[in-house]
């Protein structure tokens, strides 16, 4: 007896060894024959006699390796073998994260996409850092892993160069990102952001950019840079050192990080520690206790002025 097919299906002729989908029959041809109309993998349509064709597997749901959830539990199991097909009832042994091994139907799995792991020239931003919060949400690049380094007895697998920095820093969690390397300059050893602002020993904020010549220049006012502007060399020696101006945007105002500031009661300074999002906290001056961050303090008792030292 010849099979049936089904719309749909996904069929290969036994003859041709092409490949399509059924998208009419079956009805009897001129020849008395069930046959189908089936699309090919060209996107032209023929008529094929059911004696001819077979049903292509469809590929299995899980492969050995995988992660899937189960539906119900919610537990992230790996496969461990299958699938497997018991008159119809097809199943998977999984293996749960304390070991224990058992059986999950197909339908109660859901495939789980586990993202790429971290590697040496990723773009990333550092989430976790022991003995470092103020680098919590600076960007880099991550220029080693080591997954036996620890830290107060974490792993902090991945050591950062960051952006703009002289040196890095051994992460213990980092998150991908796309945003490319910053434009960087180095001089007598020291690393500049060109993304950054600089405030020299008179306290002038200065901005830099290469210029096409490919020399780096800048000013301290705000008008544009332009091929006659002072070298960032010329700036860095005449007026240095140079320090750099990291800043925050809360509600639309952008608070200098070096910067102290006041509510017109207290005076706030930051502590160079940021929390989970990257929020930097302060602190009431004379009061190191205070672990509030910036827009905490601005919603609260806002708005805050800089105070000129």
């Amino acid at each position: 007896m010849t099979e049936r097919f089904e719309v749909g299906q996904k069929v290969k002729h036994g003859t041709y060894g092409r490949e399509g989908v059924v998208t009419y029959g079956p009805f009897k041809s001129t020849f008395g024959e069930d046959s189908y109309l089936v699309r090919k993998d060209n996107g032209t349509e023929a008529t094929w006699f059911g004696r001819n064709m077979s049903v292509v597997p469809e590929p299995p749901k899980l492969t050995v390796g995988d992660k899937a959830r189960g539906a119900y539990s919610g537990v992230v199991y790996t496969v461990e073998a299958g699938p497997f097909d018991d008159n119809g009832y097809i199943w998977y042994a999984t293996r749960e994260p304390s070991g224990a091994v058992g059986y999950n139907s197909a339908d109660d799995l859901e495939p789980v996409d586990e993202p790429e792991p971290i590697k040496v020239g990723d773009r990333v931003r550092v989430v976790r850092a022991t003995w470092a919060d103020e680098c919590r949400g600076l960007t880099g690049t991550v220029d080693s892993i080591d997954h036996d380094f620890h830290l107060d007895g974490t792993p902090h697998p991945y050591h950062v160069a960051l952006d703009g920095r002289a040196s890095g820093v051994h992460a213990s969690s980092v998150e991908r990102i796309d945003e490319p390397a910053a434009d960087t300059y180095k001089y007598n050893g020291v690393v500049y952001d060109l993304s950054a602002r600089y405030r020299d020993k008179d306290g002038d904020v200065w901005r830099f950019e290469r210029r096409p010549d490919g020399i780096v220049r800048g000013v301290w006012t705000n008008r544009d840079i332009v091929d006659y502007d002072c070298k960032l060399d010329e700036v860095a020696d005449d007026c240095g050192p140079l320090t750099r101006v990291d800043t925050y945007t809360h509600d639309g105002v952008t608070y200098d990080l070096s910067a102290k500031y006041t509510d017109g009661h207290d005076t706030w300074v930051f502590t160079g520690r940021k929390n989970d999002v990257g929020a930097p906290y302060v602190t009431c001056f004379g009061n190191m206790h205070n672990t509030e961050t910036i827009g905490d303090i601005a919603d609260a008792f806002g708005p805050l002025s800089r105070v000129n030292d």
